[in-house]
């Protein structure tokens, strides 16, 4: 489980609930996590993985980052579709 800070939303909208549930695919790629059931609520998620590696730790900080980062700015192609927008 994670929460929102301090339980603030966690979520800001459909969209961004789309660009976290793109983000655990990632994670599982490079830490080959499997992960089961998840339920995204309105200020945290759950889920259950399995880790055959001892890494928790590093993958959720890397995924926990990459979210944030997403959430702040979004993602390289929502970056380039609003430069293609603004005309740059």
């Amino acid at each position: 489980m994670n929460r929102g800070d301090p339980r603030d939303r966690f979520f800001k909208d459909d969209d961004d609930r789309r660009r976290f549930l793109s983000t655990p695919g990632e994670a599982c790629a490079q830490t080959q996590w499997q992960v089961q059931p998840y339920g995204l609520m309105r200020n945290h998620f759950h889920w259950v993985s399995e880790m055959p590696q001892a890494n928790l730790a590093a993958g959720m900080k890397w995924l926990l980052g990459v979210y944030s980062r997403r959430f702040r700015f979004g993602t390289p192609r929502e970056r380039r579709r609003e430069g293609e927008a603004d005309g740059s």
